[in-house]
């Protein structure tokens, strides 16, 4: 009886000095708030704050938090909560190759189908070299006894919508590697990546070679050797900017090999491309070349066999390049392959519809959201700092806590956070995500507490219309969830 009246007098005890402790927490979140909004770096921007106490469900500090701000990247945060809601951490997108008949005497008599269903992994980071997954299709093939194709490799991307880009991306983006197009069908990140180095000799054309050598449409090399050590400028540009496509620029003469991944037009085709290279590379001879089934204009058979297939890594897997290294492509083609599987959209308003159904069902009051892409690129995006840090909430409450958190960059040690909160208590406590793009910079996450039982806050930090230059705003807002580490008693890591 002792014990008990004990233990009932220290939860009595806890309960009366609840309030205080709350009190004495939000005067130091608010302060951290504050000394954010004095920050010079964020001069004339607006900023909107959440940080939230999720065991006890109470906001803690808060500015502007029920406005609506671009998210950048932050937007991934609700397309890896969509993709777990939707599909599952478990679930792996196939690619198939298909025929119309098995091989005759070791013959394929028409064309084969490569088709796709919205992998946006196929021969890209995850693999072990690009080419390993058409290496793998190649050898299912030869090992089912082919030896000849009498027609073409056909890549079918018609699994997801047509429609390549997100609403509202920039014209002036669409050809850099980080806006490669979407489709049902991608290999290497739809990218090819040229490579260019110094010759020694100022103003020869630099050297250049591609990766993979195909993929590209004909393009002009214009990139010329400037002086010892110069800096690199390059610039690639194709239609609808120019008329015909061009790499421009300069490097230094004794500049080692510079990359620019440059986006493909037709991704597709591109693995089509890809497949016939790793076909003849294992003896299999194909008579026809490499399209894709819009250029050709044809359609799959209804009556088809499968020769070959590989499937991707989990979506659990594919949420680590999209959140902690902020890879567009998957961020879009899982928006899509979720919103496919929920009832074959036809175009990205129909994602969104989608999109914004599963994140209410998740318990995110979505009423004014948009999104308007998966990845964030679009400046048409909106969302609240409260509606970030319901979701994040939403999700640590969820079976796809350990999925979604593992996914996320952790402060100073890798993927966008690699280089940022590395020295401070925030270090190795911070688990979030980044999101940056001209004139907006984000941060968003998890801050773990001291006391191991308790759930970690939940913190937003948005800031649109930043007129100073260089990485000053995301300096401030690093400082300010260094001092909310402060806060709930975290010391710096020893290092």
């Amino acid at each position: 009886m002792r014990g008990l009246a004990r233990g009932g007098y220290v939860f009595l005890l806890a309960c009366a000095l609840m309030p205080v402790l709350l009190a004495q927490d939000v005067a130091a979140f608010a302060a951290a708030v504050q000394k954010l909004r004095a920050a010079t770096a964020l001069s004339g921007a607006h900023l909107g704050v959440a940080v939230v106490d999720m065991d006890r469900s109470v906001l803690l500090a808060s500015h502007d938090a029920e406005l609506a701000f671009m998210p950048a990247s932050n937007q991934k945060l609700l397309t890896a909560a969509l993709s777990l809601v939707a599909l599952g951490g478990e679930a792996v997108l196939r690619t198939t190759v298909d025929a119309r008949a098995a091989p005759l005497d070791g013959v394929i008599a028409g064309d084969l189908w490569l088709c796709g269903s919205g992998d946006p992994s196929l021969g890209g980071r995850l693999a072990a070299t690009p080419m390993a997954p058409m290496q793998e299709l190649a050898e299912q093939m030869f090992a089912a006894g082919v030896r000849l194709v009498a027609g073409r490799v056909i890549g079918v991307g018609e699994a997801l919508p047509c429609e390549p880009f997100g609403r509202g991306w920039q014209l002036d983006w669409l050809t850099a590697g980080y806006a490669a197009p979407c489709s049902g069908l991608c290999f290497h990140e739809n990218v090819v990546d040229l490579w260019l180095s110094g010759t020694g000799v100022v103003s020869s054309l630099a050297q250049l070679r591609s990766d993979p050598p195909f993929g590209l449409p004909p393009f002009s090399h214009e990139v010329r050797c400037g002086a010892l050590g110069a800096e690199t400028a390059l610039q690639w540009q194709a239609p609808p900017v120019t008329l015909t496509s061009r790499l421009s620029g300069s490097i230094a003469a004794d500049a080692l090999p510079v990359r620019r991944a440059v986006p493909v037009v037709a991704p597709a085709q591109f693995a089509a491309q890809a497949l016939r290279a790793a076909l003849l590379q294992r003896g299999i001879a194909v008579v026809g070349g490499a399209v894709s089934s819009l250029q050709a204009e044809a359609v799959r058979p209804v009556a088809c066999i499968e020769l070959a297939h590989v499937d991707s890594p989990p979506v659990r897997t594919l949420l680590r390049p999209m959140l902690k290294d902020s890879v567009n492509l998957y961020a879009e083609q899982l928006w899509r392959v979720a919103a496919a599987r929920g009832g074959g959209p036809v175009t990205n308003a129909d994602c969104e519809r989608h999109a914004l159904l599963a994140l209410g069902r998740l318990g995110v009051v979505t009423k004014g959201m948009v999104m308007a892409d998966g990845s964030g690129l679009s400046r048409r995006n909106l969302v609240t700092p409260r509606q970030i840090t319901q979701l994040l909430q939403a999700v640590w409450q969820s079976p796809h806590c350990a999925d979604f958190v593992d996914a996320l960059a952790i402060a100073g040690r890798d993927g966008t956070l690699l280089d940022r909160l590395r020295a401070g208590p925030a270090a190795l406590r911070v688990l979030a995500k980044t999101g940056s793009m001209d004139y907006v910079s984000c941060l968003s996450g998890y801050l773990q507490r001291p006391e191991a039982l308790q759930a970690p806050l939940a913190f937003a930090i948005l800031v649109n219309g930043i007129t100073e230059a260089g990485t000053a705003a995301a300096e401030a807002i690093d400082a300010c969830v260094e001092d909310l580490a402060r806060a709930v008693g975290w010391e710096p890591v020893p290092r």
